[in-house]
């Protein structure tokens, strides 16, 4: 009974000193309320206290005051001073991976690498990667870049729908930057290749290049043939590489995979 209102009152004194500076470093409060150690990572254990996401998780704040400051996707940042460039991140969500986990399953269009470091201010790949080993999220390619998504299938549908479809991302993907980069293929020298291929084949199929460049990068990209018909619909450049005028109806591409013979496959 005595420890707990020892802990009482070195809570009630850690909260009246960040009341007052808002949020401050762990040496500072143990400096200024001089509490113990053991009793700041208590506090967080009991989620008293929150750290910030970036800087190595040195800065703290009553996890209260988040909810209360947060913006729309549960995050608040605190400016230490007004020309300062330290901007401690906060979440609602406490640690990395229950925001980056949340943030990939809540934002419409799913979550990239960059767009989760920009958010959080750090790096966050190893994170993401454990999140995606631990089925706790969905790892998708769109476009050539990674997309976090929710781990539910037809809801990661729906986010790279949304993602393909949304204004904001439509000049990544009309992207008509011709640098050459290691390790990666165009879509363009992709469906190329696969021309080349098809016409030096023995067995010809009475299926138009198009089409068959169209399945190709369907499979590819692990996209079903309503997501593709949208892709395509919406993205001039998959247009031109795949030498498809027009959009095709995801009906049209499902005949014509069934009309492949066993032995082209």
């Amino acid at each position: 009974m005595y420890k707990k209102r020892v802990y009482a009152k070195r809570i009630k004194k850690v909260l009246a000193y960040l009341a007052n500076e808002g949020v401050a470093t762990v040496d500072i409060v143990l400096e200024a309320t001089k509490v113990n150690p053991h009793d700041i990572r208590r506090m967080i254990h009991d989620k008293i206290l929150t750290t910030s996401l970036n800087y190595n998780h040195i800065w703290l704040i009553p996890t209260k005051a988040i909810k209360k400051r947060k913006d729309h996707w549960g995050f608040y940042r605190h400016r230490i001073e007004k020309y300062n460039r330290t901007v401690p991140i906060f979440h609602i969500k406490r640690t990395a991976k229950a925001t980056l986990s949340f943030l990939a399953s809540k934002r419409p269009w799913g979550i990239t690498a960059k767009e989760a470091e920009d958010l959080l201010g750090r790096k966050c790949d190893n994170v993401l990667k454990q999140l995606v080993d631990a089925v706790a999220i969905k790892e998708r390619l769109c476009n050539g870049e990674k997309i976090y998504l929710h781990r539910i299938h037809k809801r990661a549908d729906i986010q790279i729908n949304c993602r393909r479809t949304n204004p904001r991302f439509r000049k990544e993907e009309t992207d008509e930057d011709k640098e050459d980069k290691v390790g990666v293929i165009t879509y363009e020298e992709f469906c190329d290749s696969f021309r080349e291929v098809i016409n030096e084949m023995e067995n010809k199929i009475d299926i138009s290049d198009d089409r068959m460049c169209a399945l190709l990068l369907m499979y590819k990209t692990n996209n079903t043939l309503r997501t593709m018909e949208t892709w395509i619909a919406y993205n001039e450049r998959i247009q031109r590489a795949i030498g498809m005028p027009s959009p095709v109806d995801h009906t049209t591409l499902n005949r014509a995979f069934s009309d492949i013979d066993e032995d082209f496959l």
